[in-house]
């Protein structure tokens, strides 16, 4: 038996996602909490990139401080910092016009 044709070179392999379930359940819930305490999809207005770099360090200071879960949510800190990684690198593709680092960007 053959398999179908599929043009499926250079496409990213989303299947590795499924590898790391712990850490999608865990992104998971911060959403569904962050569409609880402010409104489901909010974060898709977008915020300076700032507002993210901000947030994603509190998270990972807090784990490094030994600090597991984040006592506002009861979610887990790596998972609030996946959160915020991912939405500044979204941010960076669909909103680069929030862009408001302090470094001098790049012309290449």
């Amino acid at each position: 038996m053959s398999d179908a044709l599929r043009h499926n070179d250079g496409k990213a392999e989303l299947a590795y996602m499924a590898t790391m379930p712990n850490a999608w359940r865990g992104f998971a819930r911060v959403c569904t909490y962050g569409g609880t305490k402010y409104a489901r999809y909010n974060y898709l207005i977008g915020a300076p990139y700032s507002q993210y770099v901000n947030c994603l360090l509190r998270h990972l200071l807090a784990f490094m401080e030994g600090e597991d879960v984040d006592a506002e949510s009861g979610c887990r800190h790596l998972d609030h910092l996946v959160w915020n990684a991912l939405m500044l690198a979204e941010m960076s593709v669909i909103q680069p016009e929030r862009d408001d680092r302090p470094c001098q960007k790049s012309s290449t």
